[in-house]
């Protein structure tokens, strides 16, 4: 055979390998895409801690409805969007946990925005949660970074005002029993730092989740 013969068939045979492997790289590649979009589907049909004020009648927002709420688990809904409010708020996050570290003295790692989610054992709960952060001196507590506007009060009740804090006190007790369950944490208390517009320091709070009203709390969801 001569030898340009040869040296053609070992390049096509080449050509014919590389094009095989840019095709299975590409079915994995979509088949991560597609294994990530399932496993996002399934995360948004779960109730997340943020979902409890509404399924306890103490949600400030108006769109926050338990038919919405049920539209949204049964994979009825649109996709949720992603607002100015909310970007703001997730940009914020790291530096009130910075703001949080500050009064405290305690360290916490930062979680991305829906990026780390942790379930909760019992299948039957249904329930996932995503911590802006998590403490760093074993106890792995979660904590709860948020960003208001003054009309907000810091008082934690059923009025207009006070719902937020009321519901940021109820997400934080859903963390720390997703994170308990899980065994990843061995503490009961989580934490919460609030930063309104004209605050000069965040206002930081923690959660017993084995406090008597905790209990009855978490009994009623």
């Amino acid at each position: 055979m001569p030898i340009e013969d040869y040296a053609e068939r070992q390049e096509a045979k080449r050509d014919r390998l590389e094009e095989r492997a840019d095709k299975a790289a590409t079915r994995a590649d979509q088949a991560g895409k597609d294994l990530q979009d399932a496993h996002r589907e399934a995360l948004t049909r779960m109730v997340g801690p943020s979902d409890l004020p509404t399924l306890l009648g103490v949600s400030p927002y108006r769109g926050a409805t338990l038919l919405a709420l049920y539209n949204r688990v049964g994979g009825n809904a649109p996709p949720r969007t992603q607002t100015v409010r909310m970007a703001r708020g997730h940009a914020l996050q790291p530096i009130i946990v910075q703001e949080w570290e500050r009064q405290t003295g305690r360290r916490a790692r930062s979680l991305p925005p829906e990026g780390e989610f942790f379930i909760h054992p019992d299948a039957a709960l249904r329930m996932r949660c995503t911590p802006d952060a998590l403490t760093l001196d074993g106890l792995g507590e979660p904590v709860e970074a948020k960003a208001w506007g003054d009309h907000v009060s810091l008082v934690a009740d059923d009025s207009p005002a006070g719902r937020p804090m009321l519901g940021v006190q109820v997400q934080v007790l859903a963390q720390v029993q997703v994170l308990r369950a899980r065994g990843m944490s061995t503490s009961p208390l989580g934490n919460y730092a609030v930063l309104r517009d004209s605050d000069d320091a965040a206002t930081v709070g923690q959660v017993d989740a084995d406090s008597e009203d905790c209990r009855a709390m978490w009994a009623a969801i």
